[in-house]
């Protein structure tokens, strides 16, 4: 179930934190406490609390990610990847969770969001590829390539989310590019797409209903 919020989690505050100066929560001092949006971050040190960025801070003792302590992290090799990732000598974190199974070493965040800037939703070591924490199965790593912070592919398949996608030609797969609708801001970027069949917009209603495969 965390690994799922994690997911969500990303997706969500990707779009809202990416986009146009737009920011959700943010760390905050008054009164004596701290605050990551309106919740109070319990236990803190607060003569030593040094904010990182927007999603991560640390005092002499712990690191957190939003008001969430990071469970036995190390500290003093402790690096922040990206937007979501981090990373000390032992381990990857998605936000506060571990990632089980990663190699630490040859692990690399990958691919850029609709306004050029780094994105790290996708990702990959020297054995696999993944989507926030999420593994892709199946995957040909050598040939695996992002096109943008929803979109990616192998020689075999086309990836929306992590997700494989149905009813898409490869061989004939070309990618038109991701844009958005003025109007919001650009909160939710879309992509585009094309193969033999049609050309295919991830925003349309039905796009998940016929082509993702959950």
């Amino acid at each position: 179930m965390r690994k799922v919020l994690c997911i969500l989690t990303f997706i969500i505050m990707s779009f809202l934190n990416y986009s146009v100066g737009i920011f959700v929560e943010n760390y905050d001092i008054k009164y004596g406490k701290v605050y990551f949006g309106e919740e109070e971050i319990i236990g803190v040190d607060i003569n030593t609390f040094t904010i990182l960025n927007n999603e991560y801070a640390k005092d002499n003792n712990n690191l957190y990610y939003g008001a969430k302590k990071i469970d036995g992290v190390d500290i003093n090799t402790f690096n922040i990847l990206g937007y979501k990732y981090s990373k000390d000598k032992n381990h990857i974190y998605c936000g506060e969770i571990v990632m089980d199974g990663v190699d630490v070493d040859s692990f690399v965040t990958l691919g850029k969001d609709h306004l050029g800037r780094v994105n790290d939703a996708y990702s990959k070591d020297k054995y696999r590829a993944y989507y926030v924490e999420k593994p892709l199965e199946e995957l040909d790593l050598s040939t695996f390539q992002v096109l943008d912070n929803q979109i990616a592919r192998d020689k075999y398949n086309i990836y929306y989310l992590g997700y494989k996608l149905l009813n898409i030609d490869i061989n004939t797969f070309e990618y038109i590019g991701e844009s958005c609708n003025p109007t919001s801001n650009c909160i939710f970027p879309f992509s585009k797409f094309k193969d033999k069949n049609g050309i295919y917009n991830t925003s349309d209603q039905s796009f998940v209903q016929k082509h993702v495969q959950l």
